[in-house]
């Protein structure tokens, strides 16, 4: 089993970490400094060749934690095989496997749980320990920092930033590309494009 990875940063080296649990047997990354050859014991494959690795039927994720990163390059690679990552620790509710397998790119790190009946997107990152709830909606390129909290009904939009230890209260929507700060604690909607902070989580900044 191959796979490459966009990105050579400290989340691309977690995300090597999954795939050689989950049974890669060759796994490369994908980077821009061509004079970058190895990281981690891995070959490091300049993205010019991206379309090699294409031909030799390489499966592909993107390891970037930035939402708009991993959506240009999903959209520029778009006719690459992009598969779920999923930490064999992480868990599922009644059918919600299921569903995943019908969306690609998604990461999900060691010790997420996801309960059921949840919508999922394409491209999402679930990090270390966090926690979704029942009935949620989750849409594209999303990021779920360490130990989030998303509670039940939770609405996420296309692109939203949820920070380390952040929790979000039931039945909340969250804007596309809104940020909502390390440790907030979420208990009225955010709109779009905004940056919410603190206990309970204010708008700061409105872009």
């Amino acid at each position: 089993m191959n796979i490459a990875i966009f990105g050579t940063s400290g989340f691309a080296r977690e995300v090597a970490d999954i795939c050689w649990a989950i049974g890669y047997s060759n796994i490369v990354f994908i980077g821009i400094d061509p004079n970058q050859k190895v990281l981690l014991g891995y070959d490091v494959i300049h993205e010019s060749c991206v379309k090699n690795l294409y031909e030799k039927n390489y499966d592909f994720v993107i390891g970037i934690g930035d939402n708009s990163i991993r959506a240009k390059i999903s959209q520029e690679f778009d006719y690459l095989k992009y598969v779920n990552i999923i930490h064999p620790s992480a868990s599922f509710g009644k059918g919600q496997l299921v569903t995943f397998n019908q969306c690609i790119g998604n990461v999900i790190t060691a010790g997420v749980r996801f309960t059921n009946n949840i919508e999922v997107g394409n491209f999402g990152i679930y990090n270390l320990n966090s926690t979704i709830g029942h009935d949620c909606k989750i849409s594209d390129y999303v990021n779920l920092s360490p130990n989030s909290s998303i509670s039940g009904n939770v609405t996420l939009g296309n692109r939203a930033f949820i920070g380390t230890n952040a929790t979000i209260i039931q039945g909340k929507i969250i804007g596309k590309c809104s940020v909502i700060g390390a440790g907030a604690v979420v208990i009225d909607h955010i709109p779009n494009n905004c940056t919410a902070v603190g206990v309970p989580a204010k708008i700061i900044k409105t872009v």
